[in-house]
């Protein structure tokens, strides 16, 4: 009241107007809009985030990128997945982060999003991650200059591949089974050869015939195993088509007219290796014949 009389003093009027000013509805927003930014800084509320891939096919012990996109910059964001002891997470930088899963389970990605206004989150879609094959090549050929070990039943047969390179003889064929998980297929690649029958250098399935080059040379089987959970992996096995051996000896008897050797009785042979590669002389023979 003090300071209507003074206004009515100042201005020797008695019934001053006094006038409030009026705002309208964009002066309010601002008004408000200057209050949060004083008091909490900043912030418009994000639209709705997403994760990328949100599905897929996803395979034990790979590395994959998970990317989130409708937040701000500063926004703080946490990676996460519904099994942590069974992935590995490791952010990259503010908005992708680098995830392997380490059990063939269901998983969902999630993203934890916060700032001054608050949290959300945004999951992807529950996926399988499938167990990653790892195929075996076992062979039916042995050559007495190759190492072999054994199959996991501890029999001789099939022969497992150890060495670098797995010889066989030039013009050989052999037949080599893929050993995987359960229900997955195979495609097959050779070089230095072809399958049999039909003499591709592609096949399919868990067994196949290769017939080698009749030639001295590298060459290498290959095998793709998918899992039914679509993760795939590749084995490739060095071979060397080493000569064949070509049998042939001498005795330093006469043939005879009915093609066979003849000996006197009680007498001392000696047979000498010519076969090729090698040759030696391999052992003595005393005719006993009567």
């Amino acid at each position: 009241m003090k300071k209507i009389k003074d206004l009515k003093k100042a201005t020797g009027n008695k019934n001053p107007e006094i006038v409030f000013p009026t705002y309208n509805r964009t002066s309010i927003f601002r008004l408000i809009l200057i209050f949060i930014t004083f008091t909490f800084g900043f912030y418009i509320q994000s639209a709705a985030c997403t994760i990328s891939p949100n599905t897929g096919n996803f395979c034990v012990g790979i590395p994959y990128t998970f990317t989130i996109s409708g937040t701000l910059p500063g926004d703080n964001i946490i990676w996460a997945t519904s099994s942590i002891p069974n992935s590995q997470v490791t952010p990259n930088g503010s908005t992708s982060a680098t995830i392997i899963f380490n059990s063939s389970i269901s998983f969902y990605v999630i993203a934890f999003v916060s700032n001054a206004a608050g949290n959300t989150s945004c999951t992807t879609a529950t996926f399988n991650v499938g167990q990653m094959p790892d195929p075996t090549i076992t062979s039916s050929s042995q050559v007495a200059c190759q190492g072999y070990g054994h199959s996991d039943d501890g029999q001789a047969s099939p022969l497992i591949i150890e060495e670098p390179c797995t010889k066989v003889c030039e013009g050989s064929s052999v037949t080599y089974n893929a050993i995987g998980l359960g229900g997955s297929t195979f495609n097959w690649t050779v070089s230095g050869g072809h399958f049999f029958p039909g003499g591709a250098t592609t096949a399919t399935g868990s067994s196949v015939m290769v017939i080698w080059d009749n030639t001295i040379g590298v060459g290498y089987i290959q095998v793709q195993e998918i899992s039914t959970g679509g993760c795939s992996k590749t084995i490739d096995q060095c071979i060397e088509r080493i000569e064949k051996p070509h049998a042939e000896f001498l005795t330093g008897l006469t043939i005879g007219a009915n093609g066979c050797y003849s000996s006197c009785l009680n007498q001392t042979i000696q047979f000498t290796d010519i076969s090729t590669p090698n040759s030696t002389t391999f052992g003595t023979y005393v005719s006993n014949l009567t």
